[in-house]
C-alpha cells in the first residue's frame, strides 16, 4: 500500500472528483504523506465542502499551498507540515484550531504578526525552515518555543548586517536549547540566488561558536 500521494487539484468536474478524492484518501490507511503539489486557487470552498467532517487520522507529513488549508482541518494527528504556494498564513489558522502536534513547519514566511500566531498555534515546535528572509524582530518570537532545535533560515547570497544578527539570535537559541538537553540542535543557511526561490545551497553552522 502507498505512504504518499501527490496530486494536483483543479475545478474540473470538482463535483465529482473531490468527494471521490476524499474517499480514496480515507481508504489508504497506511497513508503517511500527503502532497499537494497544486490546487487552483478559486477552490477554497469546493475543497472545504468536500473535506468537511472527514477525519484523515493516519497522516502524518502535509504538503500543501496556503489556500488549501481546508485541507489541514481534515488531518489532526499530522506532525509536519509545508507550505508550497502562499505566506502560509492560513495554515497557521488551521494549525491552531485543529493540528495540536504539528512539530515541524517548512515554507512559511511569515510576518510579525503571523509570526506571533504561529509560535501560540505550535507550542511544541522542534524545527522550522523558513520559505523566504526574516527580519530579527520578527525571528526573536521563536524564544519562547522550549522545544526547539532545528533552524532553517532562508539568506541572500551576500550576507548583510541584518542578516548577521538574525543568524546571531538563532545561535543564541539554539545554545539555550542545548543547555535544556535538546541533543544536537542544528542551525543552517540557505542561500538562495536571485529570483530562484527554493533554489540555490545549504551550510550548516556551529551553534556554539
Amino acid at each position: 500500500m502507498s505512504s504518499t500521494a501527490s496530486v494536483a487539484l483543479t475545478r474540473c468536474q470538482y463535483i465529482t472528483v473531490l468527494p471521490a478524492f476524499v474517499q480514496c484518501l480515507l481508504a489508504l490507511p497506511n497513508l503517511n504523506t500527503l502532497q499537494i503539489l497544486r490546487a487552483h486557487t478559486q477552490m477554497t470552498t469546493h475543497l472545504k465542502n468536500a473535506f468537511e467532517g472527514h477525519v484523515i487520522r493516519q497522516v502524518r507529513t502535509v504538503v500543501l499551498p496556503n489556500y488549501a488549508h481546508n485541507i489541514l482541518r481534515s488531518c489532526p494527528e499530522v506532525r509536519s507540515v509545508m507550505c508550497n504556494y502562499g505566506d502560509g498564513g492560513k495554515l497557521v489558522t488551521a494549525i491552531q484550531k485543529v493540528c495540536k502536534k504539528v512539530e515541524r513547519l517548512e515554507g512559511f514566511k511569515p510576518d510579525e504578526n503571523m509570526m506571533k500566531r504561529l509560535v501560540k498555534a505550535v507550542p511544541n515546535l522542534q524545527e522550522i525552515r523558513f520559505g523566504h528572509q526574516v527580519d530579527p524582530k520578527t525571528l526573536a518570537m521563536l524564544s519562547t518555543l522550549k522545544h526547539l532545535r532545528a533552524i532553517e533560515l532562508n539568506v541572500p547570497a551576500t550576507r548583510t548586517p541584518e542578516v548577521d544578527k538574525c543568524i546571531g539570535l538563532a545561535k543564541d537559541f539554539l545554545r539555550k536549547a542545548k543547555d535544556r538537553g535538546v541533543q544536537k540542535p542544528c542551525l543552517r543557511l540557505r542561500y538562495a540566488p536571485p529570483y530562484k526561490p527554493g533554489q540555490g545551497w545549504v551550510e550548516e553552522l556551529d551553534v556554539m561558536v
